[in-house]
């Protein structure tokens, strides 16, 4: 039953991080504009390219981490960790061939960064869920 119950709650991954992107893209933006406009900070090009992306991502990891961690009971982390990884790794492909389409290496690091940044903040805050259920054999 916990190994159903952990493959449902991974179902709420995609969700959470699409609202998650989202919000924290916008998020992102504020924190440059606030930056740029309130503190006169000069920051690079880079910076203000990949920036409110990288926000993106951890706050989309810790939203989805977050959900898991409030409303789940007791879960398996690595039946969790399956459907994750597999679209974080789905997503990291697609970011390589689109790459590959339009050779625009900042947009190559900030969308793999945010996707890599998810899945981290998605596990460092899972893994701190009291209801992780340790399936090791004792013998």
């Amino acid at each position: 039953m916990i190994y159903l119950r952990s493959v449902l709650w991974s179902l709420t991954y995609p969700i959470t991080v699409f609202a998650g992107q989202a919000v924290g893209y916008l998020l992102g933006v504020a924190l440059y504009y606030i930056y740029n406009n309130i503190m006169f900070l000069n920051l690079s090009e880079l910076i203000v390219a990949v920036g409110p992306t990288l926000v993106a991502g951890l706050f989309a990891g810790w939203l989805a981490g977050v959900v898991i961690t409030k409303f789940a009971g007791e879960i398996s982390f690595a039946t969790l960790m399956v459907l994750p990884v597999l679209l974080t790794a789905l997503a990291l492909v697609g970011n390589v061939i689109g790459y590959t389409g339009n050779m625009n290496l900042t947009a190559l690091l900030a969308d793999g960064g945010a996707n890599l940044i998810t899945l981290g903040v998605f596990v460092s805050v899972v893994r701190g869920h009291k209801g992780l259920v340790s399936h090791t054999r004792k013998s």
